[in-house]
């Protein structure tokens, strides 16, 4: 119970540090617990035991107050407010990007835009979501550093940790888990292009397609079909959700139980879908009509080529999915099937 308790505390201090570092910085936590187990054993004169290692760890303080000790100065937020400023930037400012996004989409796109016309639409957009979500940003900086050089606000803030550092039982520590790392570049780029899909498959699915001249006008075919809107809803709800588990990520640090079955049901999710997208109606329309109604300067094997394309382009981009996926969750289910086998 001992050492479980040691293993516990030190990976509770690592959730709440930077990963630049961490692992030197648990291994001296460790040794820094052991030394002074060491003496309190010697000074009572009898084996460690829980009742020992849980006094120990009350007197070195509560995890968050400790990784707090290691963290670098800042200059406008200190590390006290820090972690509440870091958990409201993760929070908020996504979901504000995502609301402006889609609020500032609806009614600025129609049928009758042209391509350049729907990309100049969507530049002036975008623009306006990252002024606004920079806007924001400096707000909240604003307003926590002026709370940080308020001295009441330190002082109950004070106040709070102490009282809660009262009421901390080592006991009530989480098991430790796997930690198993990823990028937060890698999620962040990956919530960004999935809301640029969401948002272009939902406001704007005409500029997927092929675009020509013809009698020197601009001429643009779309091409997905109306079985390929029936997938839509399913299609928003996994990517949102797959946004939210991203997000969530960003603000823990790192992968738990829940978050790791999380992915794995998604990713089952995913793959039923791809597999059902798959084995239904063909999601790409007949480019040959489209083309025949334009005008008659395209030959039949053109028309042939341009309707082939896509589809098998499509079917392939499923495949895919369905095959990485499948290697994905058959990864994830083994380490999890391991683990709790080796728990």
């Amino acid at each position: 119970m001992t050492i479980n308790l040691i293993d516990r505390y030190v990976a509770e201090v690592g959730k709440h540090l930077a990963r630049k570092g961490r692992v030197d910085i648990q291994k001296e936590i460790r040794s820094t617990l052991e030394d002074m187990l060491e003496d309190h054993a010697k000074k009572a004169g009898y084996e460690p035991d829980e009742a020992m290692i849980v006094n120990l760890l009350k007197e070195f303080g509560k995890p968050e107050d400790v990784a707090a000790s290691y963290l670098p100065e800042r200059q406008l937020i200190g590390p006290q407010l820090y972690p509440i400023f870091s958990l409201v930037m993760t929070i908020v400012l996504p979901i504000l990007a995502t609301v402006l996004l889609i609020t500032m989409s609806i009614g600025s796109f129609n049928a009758d835009l042209t391509p350049l016309e729907v990309l100049n639409t969507l530049g002036r957009i975008l623009l306006q979501v990252v002024g606004s979500v920079v806007s924001a940003f400096g707000s909240i900086v604003i307003t926590f550093a002026i709370l940080e050089r308020i001295p009441w606000s330190r002082a109950e803030f004070q106040k709070e940790k102490e009282e809660e550092s009262k009421d901390w039982n080592p006991r009530d520590l989480p098991e430790v888990q796997d930690v198993e790392k990823f990028s937060i570049p890698g999620l962040v780029t990956e919530i960004a292009l999935t809301l640029v899909a969401l948002a272009i498959l939902n406001f704007f699915p005409q500029i997927i397609g092929f675009g020509f001249l013809l009698n020197d006008k601009w001429t643009f075919l779309p091409v997905l079909s109306d079985a390929f809107f029936r997938y839509l809803p399913y299609i928003n709800a996994l990517w949102s959700l797959q946004i939210t588990l991203n997000l969530f990520l960003l603000h823990r640090g790192r992968w738990e139980t829940t978050t790791r079955w999380l992915r794995i049901t998604l990713t089952a999710l995913g793959i039923s879908l791809a597999g059902v997208m798959l084995a239904g109606p063909v999601m790409v329309t007949s480019i040959g009509e489209s083309l025949a109604a334009v005008g008659p300067d395209f030959s039949a094997d053109a028309a042939s080529v341009l309707t082939w394309m896509p589809r098998i382009g499509i079917k392939i981009a499923l495949v895919l999915a369905i095959v990485t996926g499948g290697i994905d969750l058959l990864k994830s289910l083994f380490r999890e099937i391991t683990g709790k086998f080796r728990s």
